[in-house]
């Protein structure tokens, strides 16, 4: 004989089992097909997918904002070299994934300086820069979508203070503004972030470096220091990431540049990129990178959610060949590549050194971050790796 609580028991299941029932699909079930996104079978299709590596490589992977899985696999250091296992916390230089998060810096400055991304940039060059042919037409978003027409396939720039200066000088030289992906465009807001933040006072510093002691050095490390510390101040302190600069570990400790058919070679050591950065050069850890990511994405601590949109409609500081559809939707991301040419041959081959990075957006508020210090031969698309990898890492709930 039941008691009333055991019958009241029964009623309370069947209630929840028959709300279960008839719950009905949202819309959410539908675009996922009844799966869930797998973290863990998401990193497990990588390392699959890449195979033994004699050097290694590191990658974090976020899911709703928030750390989810992880990996590192060999060495960010040969034996030859003294051996250092890889690490989601070691350093090494990021390359052009440096540009997103210049991309997401400028976004945050101008927004505080009522400055919009159509905006001409030419007030906030240095005064004593000539401006050359249509440089008054170039906007901000021009500069974040390689389209400013600074450059050609020839007509290309160092990222230098003075380089940035002569690019500057000869103008637009591609008038149709055609796109042409170029570090030059993202090293320019090197130069222009602390005249978008405090114009007075850098205009004085200018005047004070070129005109009376005339030190342009001294002037072009100023301007670096500035970039380093408002992109500190407005990137990545509110993404809990301390100290992040342009200039890597000591030699004795920093992360190398080797190539996977030579593992017995010496690794390459990368130099300070503090005066040249903007468009690359961070010097920035995988776990660093998935932090900015996941309070760039998921928080309105850096970007409003009006900018992330306008950043990934427009692709400011993505690119096309690395924000493709899968079959979740659209993805949105940035690859970075660094290589040596030991051989003289002017193509990346055996046995060149260099490394690959990549920081992607993938629909499901899914994020990837991936790092490698060696080139496997030459370039690989790890685009299209980790894209199979991310699809396969949907199950049936």
């Amino acid at each position: 004989m039941k008691t009333k609580f055991q019958q009241l028991g029964m009623a309370v299941l069947v209630i929840a089992i028959g709300s279960a029932a008839c719950k009905k699909s949202t819309i959410d079930d539908i675009k996922s097909g009844g799966k869930v996104f797998s973290p863990s079978l998401f990193k497990e299709n990588i390392i699959k997918e890449l195979g033994t590596r004699n050097i290694g490589y590191t990658f974090m992977i976020n899911h709703n904002g928030k750390w989810a899985d992880s990996a590192a696999r060999g060495f960010a250091r040969m034996k030859q070299d003294g051996a250092a296992l890889h690490s989601v916390k070691k350093e090494m230089n990021i390359a052009s994934v440096s540009k997103w998060l210049t991309a997401v810096g400028a976004m945050k400055l101008l927004s505080l300086n009522n400055i919009k991304p159509e905006d001409p940039i030419y007030p906030w060059l240095p005064q004593s820069w000539t401006l050359g042919n249509k440089v008054k037409s170039i906007t901000f978003r021009e500069l974040l979508t390689h389209s400013a027409g600074l450059t050609t396939k020839d007509i290309r720039y160092g990222t230098d203070y003075n380089s940035l200066k002569a690019c500057i000088a000869a103008g637009v030289v591609n008038e149709a503004k055609t796109p042409n992906y170029s570090n030059a465009n993202f090293a320019l807001f090197r130069i222009m972030f602390s005249f978008i933040d405090n114009k007075k006072e850098t205009a004085e510093i200018e005047n004070l470096n070129l005109w009376f002691f005339k030190d342009t050095a001294t002037f072009s490390n100023y301007l670096a220091d500035r970039y380093i510390s408002l992109m500190q101040q407005h990137v990545f302190t509110p993404a809990g990431v301390a100290n992040a600069t342009c200039t890597p570990e000591s030699r004795s400790v920093q992360t190398l540049m080797y190539n996977e058919t030579t593992p017995g070679t010496p690794g390459i050591v990368l130099g300070d990129w503090k005066l040249v950065c903007g468009g690359g050069g961070y010097s920035l850890s995988a776990h660093d990178v998935a932090k900015v990511m996941a309070y760039v994405y998921h928080t309105e601590n850096i970007l409003s959610k009006a900018q992330q949109k306008e950043m990934l409609d427009n692709l400011y500081g993505l690119d096309a060949s690395h924000s493709v559809a899968t079959n979740r939707g659209q993805s949105y991301g940035k690859d970075g590549a660094l290589f040596n040419d030991v051989n003289g041959s002017e193509a990346v081959d055996v046995p060149d050194p260099g490394l690959q990075t990549l920081a992607v957006k993938y629909p499901g508020d899914v994020e990837l971050v991936f790092f490698t210090n060696a080139l496997n031969d030459g370039f690989t698309y790890y685009t299209a790796i980790m894209k199979k990898a991310y699809e396969e890492a949907w199950i049936k709930e």
